[in-house]
Formats: C-alpha cells, sequence, structure tokens
C-alpha cells in the first residue's frame, strides 16, 4: 500500500486563488500608499503604465500584478493581452507583436502607445 498522501486538485487551486489575492492585495497596499503625495519639484509627470510589481507563479494557475491588478492568462489590459506568466515576468501580446517583461522592468512602449 502507498502512503502518499496527495493534495486534491480543488485545494491546490483554492490555495493558489487565495495568495494571489493576498500578494495582489499586499502589491495594492505597497503601490498606493505615497500615491497622494505631490512633489512640488516634480513637474509634469505622468506615471508609467505597464508596470509588473509582482508574479504568483503555480504552473496552471499564475498570477501576476501590472498597475495595481491582478491579471492571469488570457486577461487583457485595454488592447495588450497577456498571452503568459512565468516565474520571473509576463509575456504580453498587443497587435502580433509579443515581449517578455520582468518584476520591475521598464514598460514596454506598446504599453504608452495604448494610452493615446
Amino acid at each position: 500500500m502507498n502512503n502518499q498522501t496527495h493534495t486534491p486538485v480543488s485545494s491546490r487551486f483554492l490555495f493558489g486563488a487565495t495568495m494571489c489575492v493576498i500578494v495582489t492585495a499586499a502589491f495594492a497596499m505597497l503601490v498606493h500608499s505615497g500615491l497622494n503625495y505631490t512633489d512640488p519639484r516634480v513637474i509634469d509627470v505622468k506615471p508609467k503604465v505597464g508596470v509588473v510589481t509582482g508574479v504568483v507563479y503555480s504552473p496552471g494557475d499564475s498570477c501576476a500584478v501590472v498597475d495595481g491588478s491582478m491579471v492571469r492568462e488570457g486577461d487583457s489590459i485595454g488592447d495588450i493581452s497577456v498571452v503568459g506568466i512565468q516565474d520571473n515576468g509576463v509575456a504580453f501580446s498587443k497587435a502580433g507583436v509579443t515581449w517578455q517583461q520582468e518584476v520591475r522592468d521598464t514598460p514596454n512602449n506598446a504599453w504608452t502607445d495604448a494610452e493615446k
């Protein structure tokens, strides 16, 4: 008789989903903690869009935090699609062009084009 215990798939999914929510909340608190402060020395600074601030990687159930929002593979942010999430970053696609962006990387120019 095999004495190994196996975690049911539903329990693993619930754990992964719970971790995504916890990490999203933590990153949102960090990202938004200083947004009400206006430095008078800074003039006309536009916040960056498309910044990956975190990844929770689990094969088949990964999520990432982009601009303070949780995303999963298949989600879209404007006209940019999330095509994959790896342990070190996110793969995005827009108009047939795909790129990889690691956590805290400078966003691809496609993000600023999406705002226009």
